[in-house]
C-alpha cells in the first residue's frame, strides 16, 4: 500500500509540475577569444572542432594525442614552481636568472622553462614511443 501511495504520489508531482520546455540555442554564439588554437586547446574529436568553429575560431590544431606535434613541446603548464620550492625563485633573489632545469626518469628527459612574468613553470619533452591514440577513440579514465 506504501509503495502503491508513494507512486501515486509521485505521479500528482509530476503532473503539477511539467519539465519547461528547452531553451533554443543562441542564434549568434559568443566569440571565442582567440582565432587560432595550438595542440594546447585540446582538440581531439570532430564534435569539439565544430564548436569551436561555430565560436570563430579559424585555425584549429589537433590536440597532442593525435601525434601531429613534432620535437619537444609542453606537455604541462603549472603554477607550481620547482625553482619558488627550491628559494630560487628570480622574483624573490634578484641576482638569479629563470634558466631552465632538467628533470630525469630513466632514459627519458624532461625539461623545465620558467615563464616568471605568468608565474608559470612548463614541462617540455618529446612524445613517448608507443603512445598512438586514433581520432575518435575513447581514452580509458
Amino acid at each position: 500500500m506504501r509503495r502503491v501511495a508513494a507512486d501515486k504520489l509521485e505521479a500528482a508531482r509530476i503532473a503539477s509540475h511539467p519539465r519547461p520546455p528547452r531553451a533554443k540555442p543562441a542564434a549568434n554564439p559568443v566569440p571565442y577569444p582567440q582565432e587560432e588554437l595550438t595542440y594546447l586547446g585540446n582538440v581531439f574529436n570532430a564534435k569539439a572542432r565544430q564548436f569551436y568553429e561555430k565560436h570563430g575560431v579559424k585555425l584549429i590544431a589537433d590536440a597532442y594525442e593525435a601525434n601531429h606535434e613534432k620535437g619537444m613541446v609542453s606537455l604541462m603548464i603549472t603554477r607550481h614552481c620547482l625553482r619558488y620550492s627550491f628559494n630560487l625563485c628570480p622574483k624573490e633573489m634578484k641576482h638569479l636568472k629563470p634558466d631552465p632545469m632538467t628533470l630525469i626518469n630513466g632514459n627519458e628527459k624532461l625539461i623545465l622553462k620558467f615563464d616568471c612574468k605568468a608565474c608559470e613553470m612548463h614541462v617540455v619533452g618529446k612524445m613517448k614511443k608507443g603512445v598512438k591514440l586514433k581520432l575518435g577513440t575513447i581514452r580509458p579514465a
